[in-house]
């Protein structure tokens, strides 16, 4: 029944024309191109009403009065117009090419003399119309192909509640008919595409991560530090962003520190940012600077319209920390052992040094490493060890034992 609505949506989609009529336009007042999710549960299919614009015609510059080439009878302009219709789907997991969902018939006829403009919306459509402005409506036969696709594409339908994402092809042929609906002629037609994409995943990168556990290793030490996340596709998402301090002695949890008091921005709500984009650096200006040695979360929401109203969908929230000069040193001597300790592993070699560091090895866990080391009674840095890596590979030095004391 979704798809019978469907056609009556779209059956406006054409352009008027017919001897006394060649002047006549059809314009489109509005047609809701930012339209993202089409939800099933916006149509009443027991009548096929619908309390959602998506669309909103009319057709102009009809002649006010019947001339001779035109015959009017009782007030109304003889002869009809039959509009022909086919709607096809196109999805990508399930289709190679267009497949057809429904086709059928529209007449229009008795179409008052003098009406010099017809106007009508999707609002003013449903099972039972029979008029539109005094002229007559009929929905003469339809077909409908959606229960002989496959069986999961059916249940899509059903499961989601919602038309699935894909392309939608909506082609009509307007004829000009007699009175009687025969010797129809193809006079003109038209073709619509709508794109339905709901987007499904918003994904954080950086900085930090959604455990508060992790926000050793996720410091960073720019104040203005650059936010980064991907999501799939979306024709016309809107994106925002939040973010505000964790207090560790005070929150309990990373939604309890995001819905306290925010930095960006600096009212209740989300920061808006431009549409469709994955990054955001934090502003120099107008707005409270990162402090070091504090914690921060942020978080990204994408707003999009449907059927149903706009659609709020929230990515995780992220934790990180604000190195400071401690940390700063903290982390520098732990980068500075392991590189020591990649460059004594250089110089003696894989399976000695696997024998001194492994598991049963007698510097398991050991990572008290100088930055100097005693050579002949004197002191030189830990980077003397590149030199003597440099004099191995050139066969100029041999190793000839290595001994833990």
């Amino acid at each position: 029944m979704s798809i019978k609505y469907l056609i009556i949506l779209f059956f406006s989609s054409f352009v008027y024309s017919q001897n006394c009529l060649d002047d006549a336009q059809i314009n489109e007042q509005y047609f809701n191109d930012d339209i993202i999710g089409l939800y099933l549960s916006a149509i009443d299919f027991n009548s096929g009403e619908s309390n959602f614009l998506f669309f909103d015609y009319s057709i102009d510059n009809l002649p006010l009065n019947a001339d001779s080439t035109c015959v009017a009878d009782d007030n109304n302009i003889k002869g009809s117009f039959k509009i022909t219709f086919d709607i096809s789907m196109f999805i990508d997991q399930y289709h190679l090419s267009p497949v057809k969902v429904a086709d059928g018939n529209i007449r229009i006829y008795d179409i008052p003399n003098g009406l010099s403009s017809l106007s009508f919306r999707n609002t003013d459509l449903n099972y039972d119309t029979q008029k539109i402005q005094g002229a007559s409506f009929e929905l003469i036969d339809s077909q409908i192909y959606i229960e002989s696709q496959q069986d999961d594409l059916t249940d899509l339908f059903i499961e989601t509640g919602r038309v699935p994402n894909g392309r939608y092809f909506f082609n009509f042929t307007l004829q000009s008919c007699d009175d009687n609906d025969n010797n129809c002629i193809d006079i003109d037609g038209l073709n619509k595409q709508i794109d339905v994409f709901v987007p499904s995943y918003i994904n954080l990168i950086s900085p930090g991560s959604n455990s508060i556990s992790d926000t050793l290793s996720n410091q960073i030490s720019n104040t203005y530090p650059i936010f980064q996340w991907n999501s799939d596709y979306c024709s016309n998402c809107d994106f925002s962003i939040r973010i505000a301090e964790y207090k560790p002695l005070i929150h309990t949890s990373l939604e309890e520190a995001i819905n306290d008091y925010s930095l960006v921005p600096l009212e209740n709500g989300f920061y808006n940012l431009d549409n469709n984009s994955s990054v955001f650096q934090y502003p120099a200006s107008g707005f409270e600077n990162l402090i070091e040695g504090k914690y921060y979360v942020w978080q990204i929401k994408r707003s999009y319209n449907t059927t149903n109203g706009i659609f709020d969908d929230y990515s995780q929230i992220f934790i990180f920390k604000i190195a400071s000069s401690i940390d700063n040193q903290r982390r520098r001597g732990v980068e500075e052992t392991e590189y020591t300790l990649e460059n004594i592993r250089l110089l003696i070699g894989e399976t000695q040094y696997n024998n001194l560091f492994n598991n049963d090895g007698p510097l398991y866990g050991f990572t008290n490493v100088d930055s100097e080391l005693i050579l002949n009674g004197q002191y030189v840095s830990s980077n003397f060890l590149l030199e003597l890596i440099q004099l191995l590979n050139a066969d100029q030095i041999d190793i000839l034992e290595v001994d833990v004391e």
